[in-house]
């Protein structure tokens, strides 16, 4: 059996999982077209620091050039979904499999009590090891599974984790690599449209050469959903940039608005601004609407 047809089968099981969803683990909604609202994830700085305490009124939110009047969700009220997405391919072997681990432990810990974390592994094969699920307990022992060997189809568990139900809450990705691509059979196109398509954030944190052709493609995909993407250089500084990941979770505004003015189907430029303020605002340039259906809103 070729790698592709292994990956390809790999690919299908984990689609047919995340359409097998338990009773106390509930997709996130999806709404019509017509009734759906816009949720943006917005992350404000000045200097590198986060800016907090904003209103609604200081932002000013643009959607194809058409101004719309925006809401402050409570964000406290509002639960993370995050996918971990771990590249588990052969040169993920001895200190840095363990380096991984221990920040996937930690990111756990540092989930609060309503949030809600799914475990998807790859190589030349995907592996969901843990559907979304509060259960801390299962969150680790998932991330003990996790081993090392094989090649790396970083685009094809990326193009997945787009399309996966992430849980109730806000939903955010966070993918960890330290190679490049070299047996996915889908393109980075069709990745970036998914990116466009799906409501989730990407947060990127590598070990990989900086000059690699898929550290600008992750790069640019992280920044168009709004995250970030880093290279964390040695390993062992994987636990710092995971926590930094939550931290930044935490101090995220949630804007939300019903779009006026503007075609319901197609795609959407997204321009938001602070109000009179110097400072740096981090968020999704672009979605997608397609046929009936539009952005999934994150849980209440």
């Amino acid at each position: 059996m070729t790698l592709r047809s292994t990956l390809r089968q790999g690919f299908a099981l984990v689609l047919s999982l995340a359409g097998t969803v338990g009773p106390d683990e509930q997709a996130p909604p999806v709404f019509p077209a017509e009734v759906a609202a816009v949720y943006v994830d917005v992350f404000v700085t000045s200097r590198g620091e986060p800016v907090t305490g904003l209103k609604a009124g200081d932002f000013e939110v643009t959607d194809d050039g058409v101004r719309q009047a925006a809401t402050l969700v409570q964000t406290e009220t509002v639960s993370i979904a995050p996918l971990l997405l771990f590249d588990t391919s052969g040169s993920v072997r001895g200190p840095k499999l363990r380096d991984l681990k221990a920040a996937g432990h930690a990111f756990v810990d540092g989930l609060a009590g309503r949030d809600e974390g799914a475990v998807l592994a790859f190589s030349h094969e995907l592996s969901l090891l843990a559907r979304a699920t509060p259960r801390r307990e299962a969150l680790h022992q998932a991330i003990e599974q996790l081993r090392a060997g094989g090649a790396t189809a970083l685009y094809d568990a990326l193009y997945l984790a787009f399309k996966l139900p992430l849980g109730q809450g806000r939903p955010v990705i966070v993918l960890f690599t330290d190679g490049e691509d070299n047996v996915s059979w889908l393109s980075r196109d069709e990745v970036r449209e998914a990116a466009l398509q799906s409501s989730a954030l990407l947060y990127v944190v590598a070990t990989g050469s900086s000059d690699a052709p898929e550290a600008a493609f992750l790069r640019e995909t992280a920044e168009a959903t709004g995250g970030r993407s880093w290279n964390a250089g040695a390993s062992d500084r994987l636990t710092r940039r995971f926590l930094d990941i939550l931290s930044a979770m935490r101090t995220r505004y949630l804007l939300t608005y019903e779009p006026r003015g503007v075609e319901r189907e197609g795609r959407h430029r997204l321009e938001i601004e602070v109000k009179g303020r110097k400072v740096d605002v981090r968020h999704r340039g672009e979605y997608v609407v397609t046929g009936t259906l539009r952005e999934i809103a994150p849980g209440r």
